[in-house]
């Protein structure tokens, strides 16, 4: 799921802080933005990502009020496995042997627990 910078430091802060007003979240997001964004904007952006599924949001008066529709943690692991998934349908072995490489260098143990799951779901024998 593509998203933009503005997009981005919404979700950021949303997760951060949890649920919030509009006009709260705007200040938020100009507070840690170098370009000024007008309500209008963040409140677009903060529609969209309500479309997508990672806001949700609820009426008071006249005011939304934005809270997560997806914890940081799923959206990360949904966006990783969608980006690998596109990678090796077109480039094949190599984005997966780099897959390995990466976790490799990251944390060499847990190349052993890719092994053990590749291992569960059968995809390697023995």
């Amino acid at each position: 799921m593509d998203i933009g910078p503005l997009q981005e430091l919404i979700l950021k802060i949303v997760w951060e802080r949890g649920e919030m007003p509009a006009p709260e979240l705007v200040e938020a997001v100009n507070a840690r933005s170098a370009e000024s964004y007008s309500y209008k904007s963040v409140a677009n952006s903060a529609e969209i990502l309500r479309r997508k599924g990672l806001l949700r949001r609820r009426m008071i008066g006249r005011v939304g009020y934005y809270r997560p529709g997806k914890m940081r943690d799923e959206y990360i692991s949904e966006t990783w496995a969608e980006a690998l998934k596109r990678g090796v349908e077109a480039f094949g072995a190599p984005v997966a042997s780099n897959l390995v490489d990466a976790v490799e260098m990251a944390d060499p143990k847990a190349v052993d627990e890719l092994i053990e799951e590749l291992r569960r779901r059968g995809y390697i024998k023995g």
